[in-house]
Formats: C-alpha cells, structure tokens, sequence
C-alpha cells in the first residue's frame, strides 16, 4: 500500500489534508486508504505504534486515525498520550477509531488527549465528514471541529 507521504508543517489552501492511519488490520487500512482517496488527502499507513513513530520521526499529518488495540508493543491510547506530549494541541489532531464502546475507555481517550473518538463499525460517510470538518479547521483553526465522541450508554 503506498505511502504518499505528508509535507512537514505546510497547512495551507494548496495542500490536500494528510492523515496516518495506524491499525493493525491491512483490510481496515485499504478500507480507509478507499475512502480517503475520494477526499483527496495524502496518506501514510502503520501497522504498529513503533511504524507509526518512525513516519512521525519524520511526517507532520494533520489528522491520525488511532486504532486502540494495535497487537504488540504500545497501545493506541499510548500512543496518543505521546503524540500529545511531544508535538503539542496544534498537529496532529487525533481521532481514536476503535471497536471498543466502553464509556470508561472512551473517558480514558480524552484523558490522553484524543481530539474525537469513532467507533466501528463506521460509514464511509462518517469518515468523509470527519475528513471534511478537519480540513476545514486545518485552513481556518478559528472554526474549531465538531465534537467526533460517541454518546455514551447509560
């Protein structure tokens, strides 16, 4: 699966949005190479949190898309936690896009810095619209995202 590769801190009208997915599923990151092609974005695919922090050693995407359970080595919430502490609450944005619907693990995610949280099984359209409102915050960081949190069972 290619990697196009995100240019390193260039936010403007000209550049398309460039997200990292990072799961462990090659179905689930094809599914959403598909989807994110028809938004036009630049993307870069890991498997592990280990692949994702060799790209970040050396990409800057606007957007990560954060499976929680990513087979051995650190977690997704780890990674999360890490990403927020090294780069900041400016870039990335990090949307967790998980199966897991526990509220205490959903808490857990916004404790760690998580800027949205997916559940699975989603829509391409949710993807699209989450890809949309990010984009649009990316070019104008007045116009803060929409909330991307699941409501939370009683």
């Amino acid at each position: 699966m290619p990697n196009l590769g995100c240019p390193s801190l260039r936010h403007d009208a000209g550049s398309p949005l460039c997200v990292l997915v990072v799961d462990d599923a090659a179905e689930l990151r094809l599914l959403l190479r598909l989807i994110l092609e028809q938004a036009q974005c630049r993307t870069i695919f890991a498997a592990d949190a280990a692949q994702a922090l060799a790209w970040l050693a050396n990409e800057r995407p606007d957007l990560v898309l954060l499976d929680i359970g990513l087979g051995a080595g650190a977690d997704g919430l780890e990674l999360c936690a890490a990403l927020k502490r090294t780069q900041g609450e400016a870039f990335p944005k990090v949307v967790m896009l998980t199966a897991d619907d526990d509220p205490h693990t959903i808490a857990l995610a916004r404790t760690r810095g998580a800027d949205g949280y997916v559940v699975k099984p989603f829509t391409p359209a949710q993807i699209l619209g989450l890809v949309d409102s990010f984009d649009v915050w990316r070019l104008d960081p007045a116009r803060r995202p929409p909330a991307f949190w699941p409501t939370l069972r009683p």
